[in-house]
This record gives C-alpha cells, sequence and structure tokens, in this order.
C-alpha cells in the first residue's frame, strides 16, 4: 500500500486567488529565480539583508533600545529618535512594509496553501528557502513590536499570516526541509502569541484561532510524508536514469540493472525500519 510514485505526491490543485503562495509580492520571491529582474528589484527595494539582526533575538527579547542602537551603528535606522526604540524599530521596518502586508493579507483572504510541483521531481523552480525563513522571521518581529506598541490588530493579522504561511510548508511537504520551515515558523509565532497572554491583549476568540492552526501542524505526519516523497524521488532517478549528465555527474556505465533494483529494495526496507 505504500506510494512510491512521486506523481502520486503531488497535491491537489489549489486555484490561484486561493492559493497563499500565489499572493502576488511572495509569489514573486518564493523561488530561486536566476536572472529575475523583477525579484531582484523587490528584494533590493525593501532591503531585506540590512535587517539580519533581527535572527538573533528570539523569544523573551524585549530589549528594545540596544537593537536599536545596533541598526543606528549600521546605518540600518534612518529614521529620527523618539524616545519609543520599538517605535522606530519599526518605522526603520518600512521598506519591508510591502513584502509582510503581502503576506498579511493572503493571510486574511487565502486560506488554502499549495507549492507548485511538477510530475518529474527537481525540474521546478527550487524553493528560496532562506529568503522564505528570513521572511518569516521579519515578519515575527513586526508582530512582536505590535504587540509591544498595542497595535494588537495588526499584530493579530501578522501571527494568523505566518503561521498559514507554516501549515502551507509543514502539510503537504516534498521534502524534510519544508517540514523543519513550518514548525520553526509556528516556533516564531508561539512566541509573540506568548508574549500577547503575558500583556492580556488577545480576546478568547483570538486565541482560539492561533490554537486552531497551531492543532493544523503535525509533524510526526510530515516528517514521514517528507520522507517518504523524498524516497519517491530516489526511486525515480533509479527507474528512470538520465540520458544527459544530471548535476554534472554521469550515470555510471557499470550499474548493472539487476544490481539497481536490489539496492533500491535494501533503501526502501530500511527506510521502513527507521
Amino acid at each position: 500500500g505504500e506510494r512510491l510514485d512521486f506523481a502520486s505526491f503531488r497535491p491537489p490543485p489549489v486555484r490561484d486567488e486561493e492559493n497563499f503562495f500565489k499572493a502576488p509580492l511572495l509569489a514573486r520571491v518564493l523561488y530561486e529565480q536566476t536572472g529575475d529582474k523583477e525579484q531582484s528589484k523587490i528584494i533590493s527595494d525593501s532591503r531585506f539583508s540590512d535587517f539580519m539582526e533581527l535572527h538573533r533575538f528570539g523569544s523573551g527579547f524585549k530589549d528594545y533600545a540596544s537593537l536599536r542602537a545596533q541598526l543606528a551603528r549600521k546605518h540600518w535606522l534612518n529614521v529620527p529618535d523618539t524616545g519609543n526604540a520599538a517605535a522606530d524599530i519599526l518605522a526603520a521596518m518600512h521598506p519591508l512594509r510591502a513584502l509582510l502586508d503581502d503576506l498579511r493579507e493572503a493571510g486574511r483572504h487565502r486560506s488554502k496553501a499549495a507549492l507548485d510541483w511538477n510530475d518529474v521531481p527537481l525540474t521546478s523552480s527550487r524553493l528560496a528557502a532562506n529568503t522564505v525563513f528570513s521572511l518569516s522571521v521579519r515578519l515575527g518581529f513586526r508582530a512582536k513590536l505590535e504587540v509591544e506598541l498595542g497595535q494588537t490588530d495588526e499584530a493579530y493579522a501578522d501571527i494568523i499570516a505566518l503561521q498559514r504561511m507554516a501549515n502551507g510548508f509543514a502539510m503537504v511537504p516534498e521534502n524534510l526541509l519544508q517540514v523543519m520551515m513550518g514548525v520553526s515558523m509556528h516556533r516564531t509565532a508561539a512566541d509573540v502569541v506568548s508574549e500577547g497572554c503575558r500583556k492580556q491583549v488577545w480576546s478568547e476568540a483570538r486565541l482560539r484561532q492561533f490554537q486552531e492552526l497551531l492543532g493544523n501542524l503535525k509533524p510526526v505526519a510530515g516528517f514521514r510524508e517528507a520522507i517518504r516523497a523524498e524516497r519517491a524521488v530516489v526511486l525515480y532517478f533509479v527507474d528512470n536514469p538520465p540520458k544527459t549528465p544530471a548535476f554534472g555527474v554521469d550515470w555510471p556505465w557499470w550499474l548493472i540493472p539487476g544490481w539497481v533494483q536490489q539496492n533500491k529494495l535494501v533503501y526502501c526496507r530500511t527506510l521502513e525500519e527507521r
């Protein structure tokens, strides 16, 4: 009863207008596109790399004055000092606003999520994992600032978007990386939810929605599904050796078909046992 055909793992189609991953700006940066000038412009205009410091501040971080000083030293904080460090950092993140608002709107209006899959593995554009994960960190940090500043509605919308994106990666994963990304994004969201709980800013209805989306995350099942999908990728290429070199490697001439099939069987059995 095991699925071994990679095409069988392809998720059912989702209409673009319902698909979180088809949000206009997110769709432009979601995959690595060599030479894509529009993608490069979006990343450049948002000053995406200027806020790498945000990756260092996780659960329990509240020293916004220290972070403001660090950003100012690196000339990434081109806003006047208002005496409210959290407000200043949020203002400095303005170049990112179009990208982050795109995610927020997707969370409000796009209830489903499906990445682009092809019947033949590794032929579609590669997920820009670093960019997408960094984008989730920035969205989570903006929500944290919004909680600090009493902007509860905005923080709620950002957390919902973050949780929807997390589930989009982890619920129908193509590989283990996507499961890990989804789990990590939920952790980022959970930190902000916890901070809001300490400040008592969430209504019971909003807490129920956070919990419902978190409940959709089933990492053990996602782990197993990702392993099955990765196995299907290996089996596909064993059964369909490339006619031309793939990834700079020639298919070894000495691989006897029977020996290949025997090793395929051992690989599947080992994977099941582990």
